[in-house]
């Protein structure tokens, strides 16, 4: 596919309305907001044991916070993975993500 061919894509997504979706299957935190909020303060209260790979015990955590953007219809299916996960890291940037 040449550049010509690739679709533009909207990153700016507000920030407010990514870490409120609802995340669609966990025990942890109720939308994406509150997981990550969740995970920091997990590695920081427990920095020797944090698993980064499998916070609360979920390796499909990164694919969970994509597609629970997807169901949401925050973005479409023609963002890939990496895209979702570029929208979420950009709204957690321009947030100001308490964790008190």
């Amino acid at each position: 596919m040449s550049d010509i061919d690739t679709p533009e894509r909207d990153f700016a997504i507000d920030s407010a309305i990514v870490l409120a979706t609802p995340l669609l299957d966990t025990g942890a935190a109720p939308t994406v907001g509150e997981f990550m909020k969740l995970m920091l303060l997990d590695l920081m209260s427990e920095p020797e044991s944090f698993n980064g790979y499998r916070p609360f015990g979920n390796s499909d955590w990164q694919d969970m916070l994509v597609e629970s953007l997807r169901e949401a219809d925050v973005i479409s299916d023609d963002y890939d993975f990496y895209d979702g996960l570029r929208i979420i890291k950009n709204a957690i940037a321009q947030s100001n993500l308490s964790v008190s």
